[in-house]
């Protein structure tokens, strides 16, 4: 069903094959059957890669404060994950002059794997005592490796999703993944989440863990296998092509994507800022338990389940700039909605509510909007340069969060309030400074046609 209604998609698009034999060239009928089909499959990859994605996103921050990772120390590591993610994004993307993306997806995915079990050892080492002192740098260093390796896939996967969905349908296959996806991870991660609280009453919980993140790694070999099977399309980065990172630099002061990149950056400046420290806030000042704290957590993802089909409706139609504003307003409100909210409910009727919608419609449009904005032959480069800026951004927020943790007064009940009010300040500043300045370029072009 998904292959016919993707067919049926694709027959009106136009898609160019590029110059490079990744495999060999194929006809123009064989070629749209073979993206087609790989439009499927990266639905199905999609289940896969995204609950190992969402257990691990979900899980890791309290399996760390299990094994007595301390909270200026997980603001150091989110920060040091942030700036080491787009380095490894800007190899992958400097790989790609001279290796396939084939090539450069299955390995980063592959090494990532290796990590999984190493992550999962410690947990047995911490239930035996064993090394307790060094357990903490030995986490986060296999966990900045799983993100790393990870982060080099990013410029060649996205090169290649670029090519194999047609320009007039990414808002609604991007929207439609991402439904499917989400609704998969969530429904596992509230059974898991279940399941870890029932290992607590046991005064088990790393028994939880352990088993939790088996599924993780599992469920990434699954994906590494639907990625081995996609059709990756003939490429070549022409020595024209080449985008340097000065280069790249030297565009962004008068340039719309710069100005994106820069707003992007600041933006996730101000949210790393606090973020780091949400799971600290629910676990240990609100005193949530497992469940109630990934209630909250999935709340967002769930709910947005209902937005993908309109906001990815919205950007194909209206285009994406307008998304991102009403979206990029948004955002200011949601870390100070949570110091005046903290109960479970109350977080996810209100604050997570907004969140969904919000940061659905700024993930939505951004994607998209690097799409229109760029090259065919340097996307590649663009999105590792961009997310380098970004990862600047984690890596200054969190470092400035982490010294902000221990100076800062307690205006409200909790130190970790006065960092939510900062962060949606600091947003808000972001937002009037860069989002109209910010051109759409989709519906131009479209009024020409």
């Amino acid at each position: 069903m998904v292959i016919i209604q993707l067919k049926l998609r694709y027959k009106n698009s136009k898609s160019k094959a590029k110059n490079k034999t990744e495999v060999p060239v194929l006809s123009e009928s064989e070629d749209k059957k073979r993206k087609i089909q790989t439009m499927a499959l990266s639905i199905r990859e999609g289940y896969f890669g995204g609950l190992a994605q969402t257990l691990t996103d979900q899980f890791m921050t309290p399996y760390a404060i299990s094994l007595n990772v301390s909270p200026t120390q997980m603001g150091i590591l989110r920060s040091f994950l942030g700036f080491l993610s787009p380095i490894g994004q800007i190899i992958g993307s400097n790989r790609m002059k001279h290796r396939s993306r084939r090539s450069i997806v299955l390995k980063g995915i592959f090494f990532q794997l290796l990590m999984w079990p190493l992550i999962i050892l410690l947990g047995f080492f911490a239930l035996n005592d064993w090394f307790p002192s060094i357990i903490p740098f030995f986490l986060m260093t296999f966990y900045i490796l799983y993100s790393f390796f990870g982060s080099t896939t990013g410029p060649s996967w996205f090169s290649l999703m670029g090519d194999i969905v047609p320009e007039d349908y990414r808002g609604r296959y991007f929207s439609k993944r991402s439904f499917f996806i989400t609704g998969l991870s969530i429904t596992l991660s509230v059974l898991a989440s279940i399941l870890l609280e029932q290992f607590r009453i046991l005064d088990g919980v790393l028994f939880g863990y352990l088993i939790i993140f088996l599924v993780a790694f599992l469920s990434r070999g699954i994906s590494w296998s639907y990625l081995a099977r996609h059709y990756y399309p003939p490429f070549k980065i022409e020595k024209h092509s080449y985008l340097s990172f000065k280069n790249f630099v030297k565009k962004i002061p008068n340039s719309n994507f710069g100005l994106f990149t820069l707003y992007m950056t600041f933006i996730t400046f101000s949210v790393n800022i606090g973020v780091p420290y949400m799971a600290y806030y629910m676990l240990e000042e609100l005193s949530f338990n497992y469940i109630e704290y990934v209630a909250v957590n999935l709340s967002t993802p769930l709910i947005s389940l209902a937005f993908f089909p309109l906001l990815g409706h919205l950007s194909d139609k209206y285009g994406n700039t307008l998304v991102l504003r009403i979206c990029g307003f948004l955002l200011p409100s949601l870390p100070i909605l949570w110091i005046f909210f903290n109960t479970p409910l109350q977080l996810i009727l209100i604050p997570q509510l907004i969140s969904a919608f919000a940061w659905t419609g700024m993930n939505l449009s951004a994607s998209n909007f690097i799409y229109d904005n760029i090259p065919k032959q340097q996307r590649g480069f663009y999105i590792a340069y961009y997310n380098f800026f970004l990862g600047m951004g984690v890596l200054c927020g969190g470092l400035l969060g982490s010294v902000l943790l221990q100076i800062v007064p307690i205006i409200f009940i909790s130190v970790y309030e006065t960092l939510f009010l900062i962060s949606g300040s600091c947003r808000l500043l972001f937002d009037f400074m860069f989002l109209f300045r910010i051109r759409e370029v989709r519906v131009k072009n479209n009024k020409k046609n």
